[in-house]
């Protein structure tokens, strides 16, 4: 009767993540439009592979026209296809994309990521009693779940509309780490054999998920290792056997389904300065829950030091450890960082409000007493909204724009082939590319999506827009043979742009975009006559995304050269 009132909370629990996930909403400031590209970048990954039946490893819509790398590992997307082509699929559906209707296919992904946050969130639940066993295992669980559904960065990353491997990475550490704290604990060979081909099985799935997932396998593979020097239970030999099948299941099932894998999809992309993983700076950014564990962090690994001698827990320690270093370096390992901090709470947290056997000392007390006043500041954020409530006007904005190119401008080819290039491109910021492919079907002459843009045509294009005459950018995008411009004053926050006007030492008020983005919607032609004014979105906001504040500009506004527009007589402004 517990075991299965336990198991419902745990249902019930995961239910609640989902609501929590369906119902997070956030500003549209740079940061989310940066989200947002991304997001839509991985829906026209499955539209690929829909229209395919592969998933595609470049993509020629972008960098126009040599194309572009597939900046993701393919398991996600790929599964992804092959669900809504499962599910969505019909005969009188969108041809172009395997039957499956565009629309249907988008609210699929609108709420794929609440579903796999509920179901990560039970996962991390069912992962806490692999390394807590004992009379207050089931409350463990509990505290597993609660601090995945609550904890802020975990619901944003997870929310609705935002089509990201977070979850679904989280699932794969939390499947690697039980299996991997098991096998550490068997001490037949054929409990740690079984344990090792489905530890090596999840291993290979993440190999081809996500890096953040992948950081797992080299971490329990020398924990493994290590831990046939160890043991005690069982003869080495064994041990080392079984991490050999480990690393041979993991290996075969990445080569297999993905012949020769691009090494430089694990390798790590910094981003600029606080932003890789401790966020901004503020009282709601300290508040949040990447800040809390920096800081709960260690505490927690103090309250649990005197079971840090267990095999198990030290592969925890061991993770937590390294993943935490290289989130602070690349803000894609954050969603490893959060498996193993969700874990390490909560076995603190049962540790903490558990009995304490004999007399502790007055360390442990003052310790298990900062813990639990810490604890709670995890769900401020979740009470007090940071900033802006959220505009989904501005969001609707911004698509309806990129929609509008779509319908009122000429085809630069098929938009469901990744290897046919386009026509003609578009430029605009790097980190709106995929929003512009998906939403617009048109190519972009540079993307970016995450990474610090350093050298090459992303860092091209910034620097034409942070001149202060548009004749350069005029001159690039003729060599680019791009046709359109799209500019938002979002683009104004965007940490490449700026650290351009900082090398150039050139306030924004003076660059090219800030005229093109902040201008008034009836402007129908820059100063210089280059450039003439297509559409402008009713909807106006600042560069941070308010709407309450000066200097503000059309959400979106989208340029033409003149000459295309002297071919396009009946090209008229349109505002929206």
């Amino acid at each position: 009767m517990i075991r299965t009132l336990a198991f419902v909370s745990l249902l019930a629990l995961a239910a609640v993540a989902w609501g929590v996930r369906e119902r997070w909403g956030s500003e549209f400031d740079f940061a989310a439009l940066e989200e947002q590209s991304a997001s839509d970048y991985r829906l026209r990954l499955v539209e690929l592979t829909l229209a395919a039946r592969r998933a595609p490893r470049s993509d020629r819509f972008l960098d126009h026209p040599s194309g572009a790398p597939v900046p993701w590992p393919p398991f996600f997307h790929a599964a992804l296809a092959l669900a809504a082509r499962a599910s969505l699929a019909r005969e009188d559906g969108d041809r172009a994309l395997a039957g499956v209707d565009e629309g249907r296919l988008e609210r699929l992904a609108a709420h794929a990521g609440p579903v796999l946050g509920a179901a990560a969130a039970l996962a991390a639940g069912l992962a806490v009693l692999a390394f807590h066993r004992g009379a207050r295992s089931r409350a463990a669980a509990l505290a597993a779940v609660l601090a995945y559904t609550f904890l802020p960065t975990l619901a944003a990353r997870e929310a609705a509309g935002r089509l990201d491997a977070h979850a679904w990475s989280s699932i794969l550490v939390f499947a690697q780490l039980a299996l991997g704290a098991w096998m550490l604990r068997a001490r037949l060979f054929s409990d740690l054999a079984l344990a090792a081909m489905l530890a090596g099985f999840a291993g290979g799935i993440a190999l081809l998920s996500a890096p953040q997932a992948a950081l797992a396998v080299p971490i329990l593979l020398s924990a493994l290792l290590v831990g046939g020097r160890l043991a005690r239970e069982r003869a080495p030999r064994d041990t080392w056997r079984a991490a050999l099948l480990y690393a041979a299941v993991a290996a075969a099932i990445a080569t297999l389904s993905e012949p020769g894998p691009a090494a430089w999809r694990l390798l790590p992309e910094p981003r600029q300065g606080s932003r890789s993983f401790v966020g901004g700076v503020g009282v709601v950014e300290v508040m949040s829950s990447a800040w809390l564990a920096l800081a709960l962090f260690p505490i927690a690994w103090l309250v649990l030091a005197p079971s840090w001698r267990r095999p198990e827990r030290l592969l925890l320690l061991a993770f937590g450890a390294a993943a935490l270093a290289f989130a602070l370096c690349d803000v894609r390992f954050a969603s490893a960082f959060h498996a193993s901090a969700v874990l390490t709470l909560a076995l603190a947290l049962v540790e903490t409000l558990g009995r304490p056997e004999g007399s502790p000392r007055l360390r442990a007390r003052l310790l298990r007493l900062a813990f639990l006043l810490a604890l709670p500041l995890a769900a401020a954020p979740l009470l007090s909204p940071a900033g802006d409530p959220p505009s989904a006007a501005r969001r609707s904005a911004w698509i309806e724009g990129l929609r509008w190119i779509r319908a009122q401008t000429p085809s630069a080819g098929p938009f469901n082939h990744a290897n046919a290039g386009g026509e003609w491109s578009i430029v605009s910021s790097p980190a709106a590319a995929g929003s512009i492919v998906l939403h617009a079907r048109r190519p972009v002459a540079a993307a970016s999506f995450g990474s610090r843009i350093q050298s090459g045509l992303p860092r091209r294009i910034l620097e034409v827009l942070a001149v202060p005459a548009p004749d350069a950018l005029v001159r690039t995008m003729r060599e680019l043979d791009a046709s359109l411009l799209v500019v938002s004053p979002l683009f104004l926050r965007d940490p490449s742009f700026e650290r351009v006007l900082r090398s150039a030492g050139r306030p924004e008020s003076e660059t090219v975009l800030a005229r093109l983005a902040l201008a008034a919607a009836d402007a129908r032609r820059d100063a210089s006559n280059e450039l003439v004014l297509l559409y402008a979105s009713a909807e106006r906001c600042t560069p941070e995304g308010r709407d309450d504040a000066q200097p503000s500009g059309p959400v979106i506004s989208i340029y033409a050269l003149a000459e295309r527009e002297a071919e396009d007589s009946d090209a008229a402004l349109r505002s929206r």
